[in-house]
């Protein structure tokens, strides 16, 4: 009973100098002094090169027509700022000491970039931890951004190539951005794509967290995602592929060739798609709802849950399969309907004749003779 006591004595008492220890490093940070430094860059380049540490990271339009760069600085932590064979490379100088680094986690390290106009240089930057803003207009040749933990925003923003942008935690804004292609990726974060006009392909891969994508054009947006929701508005596109893992998915308002969305744990409510090519949707588990589709072909395929049509219309082919799971289709259309239910009610009305092909195992059947 004694040794339990000097043991949680002890336990309390090493708590209580942790804590102190802490406070005294906490009251320490306020002792880093910050300077604002300017660099004025005259030479040309046409690549800008940023590998920062935990800095902040903006680009903004110049007023002057001059081109310079801001850093907030403190007493260890520097910026070299050159132009090196046609790029103008901003690195950071860390000479902090591990104690450093731990009493001076309220930093307010930030990198400026004003550039005039008529400076169309490719963008790369690279970082452990800070955010990135771009707005305001800015015109690249390409953008590429890698950081380990930061927010990114990408606002009126012209990219004559790609823009590549990647975060392992921090949510992906892009607004208002054009480009010939989008390649978002984050491992944990909230991605939002708007305003968005891509002569070519849009990739979005996100582990965990939501998507969403509205008022965009492209030749193929494609998504790919672990746990998290994804929903799609307005959108003109040729190709459109959309996975989830378990999420649940929504679309309004699609233009397409083909159109391919499939989750394995997840709901897919689909509205006003008009699809030249072929419509499919496959989930494992979760309710399918759809409204409002024309296209070519039509297949859903599921394992399990109610799947619900209405004023679906296919010029060719509708095939429905579901293993458990109700099917309800209403004023709805095609050349030829086939519909396979393990165990699962069927019933439905359809605009004009056609031959239509049911087969349950167990459940009841209810459709136009």
């Amino acid at each position: 009973m004694k040794k339990k006591i000097r043991l949680f004595a002890l336990l309390v008492s090493s708590l209580l100098i942790f804590v102190m220890v802490l406070m005294l490093l906490t009251s320490c940070s306020g002792l880093n002094s910050y300077e604002e430094k300017q660099y004025d860059v005259t030479d040309k380049f046409s690549e800008i090169i940023v590998e920062c540490d935990i800095e902040d990271v903006k680009l903004l339009p110049s007023e002057d027509g001059k081109c310079r760069v801001v850093c907030v600085e403190e007493d260890k932590l520097n910026h070299n700022v050159s132009v090196v064979d046609g790029r103008l490379v901003i690195k950071t100088e860390d000479n902090r000491s591990w104690l450093d680094r731990i009493i001076g986690f309220t930093n307010k390290n930030e990198i400026i970039v004003y550039l005039p106009d008529g400076i169309n240089p490719s963008l790369v930057i690279s970082g452990d931890t800070g955010d990135v803003e771009i707005e305001a207009g800015l015109v690249f040749e390409s953008i590429g951004i890698d950081v380990d933990t930061g927010d990114i925003e990408c606002c009126e923003t012209s990219a004559i190539g790609g823009i590549k942008i990647e975060t392992d935690t921090g949510d992906v804004e892009v607004e208002d951005a054009s480009a010939s292609s989008l390649d978002v990726k984050v491992s944990t974060g909230k991605i939002n794509i708007s305003k968005l006009s891509c002569t070519g392909a849009v990739n979005i891969l996100v582990s965990t967290g939501d998507a969403s994508v509205s008022h965009a054009t492209a030749t193929e947006i494609t998504s790919t995602g672990d746990t998290g929701d994804i929903s799609l508005a307005n959108i003109t596109v040729v190709n459109l592929f959309i996975t989830r893992s378990t999420g649940d998915v929504a679309i309004a308002g699609v233009e397409c060739g083909a159109f391919d969305v499939q989750t394995d744990t997840g709901s897919i409510a689909v509205s006003g798609i008009n699809c030249t090519g072929e419509f499919k949707t496959k989930v494992t588990t979760g309710q399918v709802d759809l409204s409002e589709v024309v296209c070519s072909d039509f297949t859903s395929i599921g394992d399990s849950g109610k799947i619900k049509l209405s004023s679906v219309i296919a010029s060719g082919v509708m095939s429905i399969d579901r293993d458990s799971g109700d099917v309800v289709l209403e004023g709805c259309d095609a050349v030829e309907v086939s519909i396979t239910t393990e165990s699962g009610d069927v019933e439905g009305s359809f605009l004009s004749d056609k031959i239509i092909f049911v087969t349950t195992d167990t459940g009841n059947t209810s459709y136009p003779k």
